[in-house]
């Protein structure tokens, strides 16, 4: 019986053993996908969506401090450039001026006595240039007055529309208080965003036009930002030429079309599921399925996030198959079994 008993147990320990042998060499069961790439080629033609902004908005303030008595404009009104916005209760300034008027003519009187004196020898240089330094500091303090009451009318800097209105009548303002923001009209721009395959061959980049309602204007290159904003694209801008047409697009979508001149090949953007991605830190790797059935983990550097997809930069060419779920728990060389996906062709898998 003990012998019997024995055996049993060792039976059910080899059993034990086998299971857990199996257990372990099972595999686990995943998706893969396959990048999607856009190439684009050198001598081509690009078509991407811009938004016409204004060259910019101007904060329009007094150079000096008063209540304003009167503004001559509302939100939304075109001002042309020079046209009187408000104006200051210039009273006080008045007053200032009539004084340091009266005051600059005294001195003046003053110093054409001195200089008769000076000139028969009846005072000394030294008080004949004391007498005609104060004149001088009178006529600089007259001229401030007079300054001071032409600051008291503000006149638009340049053209554009009335955005917002941030001082009203009867209130008092510092000099340098913003009394209203204008829509600078005088150069409409367009904004573009780049991805980074097209941003790469920024300098071959030729024959800007923008199309709007049909009809195709012109655009001028004016700067391409090299700092990726937070959607991981660089903006280009672009001015419109100086139509009376366009002067109120601000904020319409137009299309851009330009040309890509050059040598070389424009990189292809490479697109992959954001639920492909796997960080070790804040690195971004991907699973890479070798034709062993077995994976290794790849590096990646990563742009733009759309619509759960994201750009990945480097570290892909395009070609390869990826893991796109049940990435967390495989590790290096791990040899995995690839989930057959239902084709919507032959659903039942009869065919």
């Amino acid at each position: 019986m003990r012998k019997i008993g024995f055996m049993t147990m060792v039976m059910l320990l080899m059993l034990c053993s086998c299971r857990q042998a199996t257990n372990q060499v099972s595999m686990r069961t995943v998706v893969v996908t396959h990048p999607e790439t856009t190439d684009i080629k050198s001598d081509c033609e690009v078509s991407l969506p811009g938004t016409i902004k204004e060259g910019q908005t101007v904060q329009v303030s007094f150079k000096t401090a008063g209540q304003i008595s009167h503004l001559n404009v509302k939100e939304g009104d075109y001002v042309p450039k020079g046209h009187l916005i408000a104006v200051l209760d210039a009273a006080d300034y008045q007053i200032a001026l009539n004084a340091s008027q009266a005051q600059y003519t005294q001195l003046k009187n003053e110093v054409e006595r001195v200089k008769t004196l000076y000139e028969r020898n009846s005072i000394s240089k030294n008080e004949y240039e004391k007498a005609t330094a104060g004149l001088e500091q009178a006529a600089a303090d007259l001229q401030a007055k007079k300054n001071q009451l032409q600051y008291t009318k503000l006149y638009s800097p340049t053209s554009g529309y009335v955005q917002r209105i941030d001082s009203h009548v009867g209130e008092m303002v510092n000099a340098g208080s913003t009394v209203v923001s204008l829509i600078d009209v005088e150069r409409m721009e367009v904004e573009v965003e780049l991805p980074y395959n097209i941003y790469h061959q920024r300098d071959n980049l030729k024959n800007f036009v923008a199309v709007l309602d049909g009809k195709k204007y012109p655009l001028t290159k004016l700067n391409i930002i090299p700092k990726a904003g937070s959607s991981q694209q660089y903006t280009m801008l672009l001015a419109l030429p100086s139509e009376k047409s366009l002067k109120e697009t601000s904020g319409m979508n137009v299309e851009v079309g330009f040309s890509v001149i050059g040598d070389n090949s424009i990189q292809p953007e490479i697109m992959i599921p954001e639920s492909a991605i796997i960080y070790d830190g804040s690195q971004p790797n991907v699973w890479v399925l070798k034709s062993d059935s077995t994976i290794f983990r790849q590096p990646i550097k990563t742009g733009t996030v759309i619509d759960g997809k994201v750009n990945v930069i480097h570290g892909l060419n395009g070609n390869e198959t990826i893991i796109r779920s049940g990435v967390v728990m495989l590790h290096d060389g791990e040899k995995v079994r690839v989930l057959q996906q239902k084709s919507s062709t032959n659903p039942g898998g009869l065919l």
